[in-house]
């Protein structure tokens, strides 16, 4: 956890974390591609340097963005499940998803196309299976919670539910993107996992 760290430690996360907000800052004002490493070195006052020691390159930069909102922290909403979510677990997941879509209605279509062609190795493992990024296992757990709690069926698998959720959403993502957001990611988002989730209502 960041406080059991070192002086030493906190102030180099601290610049990581300064390098890092600057250059999603930049690169929605100015493009991904007129950002370069200088100009995120003189906004966050780190040297080109330090910045190549957090980053390999601006893509690992940009594939932070991703994995900061999809990874199991990154959204607290179904982390610690409260008897409301668990008993209206439908408005629970959508809110979910649309914390995270919003994050990418943000930094725009452009920025969300680099992320979507660069990094679609990330949802699946070298072996075949589905990664942390595209299996979260706090959705999963918040799935399975639900379906002991007997507001989700319990007759298709957790993880199944998972996979047609992030299949769904992946698909919306994938038509904002090429129709160059013509219409509201979060809220087909909501319509469309909606239907989705009506079919694991208990019957």
């Amino acid at each position: 956890m960041k406080d059991n760290l070192t002086p030493k430690q906190k102030h180099t996360q601290s610049r990581k974390e300064m390098v890092y907000r600057e250059a999603i800052r930049l690169f929605v004002v100015h493009g991904y591609d007129e950002t370069t490493i200088k100009m995120i070195s003189e906004a966050s006052g780190v040297s080109v340097g330090s910045i190549y020691h957090f980053y390999e390159n601006k893509s690992a930069i940009l594939a932070q963005y991703a994995r900061n909102y999809l990874d199991t922290d990154a959204v607290s909403l179904l982390a610690e499940p409260t008897e409301a979510n668990l008993r209206n677990p439908v408005d629970a997941i959508v809110d979910y998803y649309v914390k995270v879509s919003k994050q990418f209605e943000w930094i725009g279509v452009d920025l969300a196309r680099k992320i979507s062609d660069q990094y679609d190795g990330m949802w699946v493992n070298e072996n075949g299976t589905y990664s942390n990024y595209y299996l979260p296992p706090n959705l999963l757990a918040f799935v399975e919670r639900a379906q002991g709690f007997g507001s989700l069926a319990a007759s298709t698998p957790a993880a199944e539910i998972v996979v047609d959720l992030q299949t769904g959403c992946s698909g919306v993502l994938f038509l904002w993107i090429t129709t160059g957001g013509q219409f509201s990611l979060s809220q087909r988002l909501d319509t469309f996992l909606r239907r989705i989730l009506q079919y694991y209502l208990p019957k």
